[in-house]
């Protein structure tokens, strides 16, 4: 009897391309971008050393070393949605470069070398998408890249044990502080509020309480089940947007590990206008009270801060955080990059030996 095969998942390619070959069509790429005069490009070599780095849900991220010994990483979608988002960032990374923020990448170089990032102008891109699908400006790969630098500091993803809390939690809201006063363009006009509904962030939660069931003692169970029987009956509210990364999740935080300073944020793909509680959820679901109370204190360290928004974005942080917290341990168990399943358990079975869930 013939099976039907399974269904993707997010984190899957479209393009039925191994990394060898895409490694092998980014080296095309780099070479015809070596012979090139265009001003703004890299100087790479005429064959340059194309290595598989990493992955996350969106890309595979591949390494090139230019002929100063400078590294880039270059970023090639996976699927064919990833293409618009990588436009919109490579938008987003020039506003921060125009607000001289240290702590993001730095554009090298794109695939549309039209200029249209560089210029701030997403109409020519937007308007080839919409004629032709998400077809790519470089006939050698499926969809459009980029090479973007790399950012100081090591990631947050493995070392979560090894954190001071509080000293990172108040770099962390310093930093944020500055993400969320810039003002891009590419990403459309700020919205006068958006809604923040609690019982939206629950709609899948059965299948992941199913596979909670294979990781945690029954007693946890019956605490998440509580929770979210809470949360569904919590009411909607509206809140007022700020722009937000959107998708701070460890393995985009870069920190010093001598002072613990958050030094480097990647992957800003998802940013948009949006609750600025969503910047600080899962950061705080993984490390707990010391870095949330941290990071509140300097992030609302201002003179329009009054104590009762600091009570309510710390509030929707956690209700953010545990959900999403939850919702990890199932896509860890599918083989989710970047979302290591022992880790989100144990931090799990520590939340609620400190009652984190009964506070949600």
């Amino acid at each position: 009897m013939a099976h039907d095969p399974p269904m993707p998942e997010p984190w899957d390619p479209d393009h039925g391309l191994g990394r060898a070959e895409l490694a092998a069509r980014l080296t095309t790429s780099l070479e015809k971008l070596a012979e090139s005069s265009h001003e703004d490009a890299p100087d790479f070599p005429e064959t340059p050393d194309v290595r598989w780095f990493d992955e996350g849900w969106d890309c595979d991220v591949f390494v090139v070393p230019d002929r100063n010994g400078t590294r880039w990483l270059c970023k090639v979608p996976k699927r064919s949605n990833v293409q618009p988002w990588l436009h919109r960032e490579a938008l987003v990374l020039k506003a921060f470069a125009e607000a001289k923020l240290s702590f993001v990448p730095s554009v090298g170089w794109t695939s549309w070398s039209e200029g249209d990032w560089r210029a701030g102008n997403s109409t020519r891109v937007a308007a080839r998408e919409s004629q032709s699908g998400s077809m790519s400006s470089d006939p050698a790969l499926p969809y459009d890249w980029m090479a973007i630098s790399f950012v100081p500091g090591v990631p947050l993803l493995h070392r979560l044990d090894q954190v001071d809390p509080s000293r990172l939690g108040r770099s962390y809201g310093d930093v944020l502080r500055e993400v969320h006063g810039v003002s891009p363009g590419g990403i459309g006009e700020r919205p006068a509020l958006v809604t923040f509904d609690p019982s939206s962030l629950i709609t899948s939660v059965d299948s992941a309480i199913d596979a909670l069931r294979r990781h945690v003692a029954s007693d946890v169970v019956v605490q998440v089940q509580r929770m979210v029987e809470r949360v569904r009956e919590r009411r909607s509210e509206e809140v007022a947007p700020v722009f937000i990364h959107g998708d701070l999740f460890p393995e985009h935080v870069f920190a010093d590990p001598e002072t613990w300073n958050v030094i480097g944020l990647i992957d800003w793909a998802d940013s948009s206008w949006g609750d600025p509680a969503a910047d600080f959820c899962l950061l705080g679901w993984l490390l707990g009270d010391r870095f949330l109370d941290a990071a509140m204190d300097s992030y609302c360290a201002r003179p329009d801060a009054t104590s009762e928004a600091r009570v309510e974005l710390r509030r929707r942080a956690v209700v953010k955080g545990a959900v999403i917290g939850i919702h990890d341990i199932e896509v860890a168990e599918k083989g989710a990059p970047n979302v290591p399943l022992r880790q989100r358990i144990e931090v799990l079975e520590r939340r609620a030996r400190e009652g984190w869930l009964e506070r949600v």
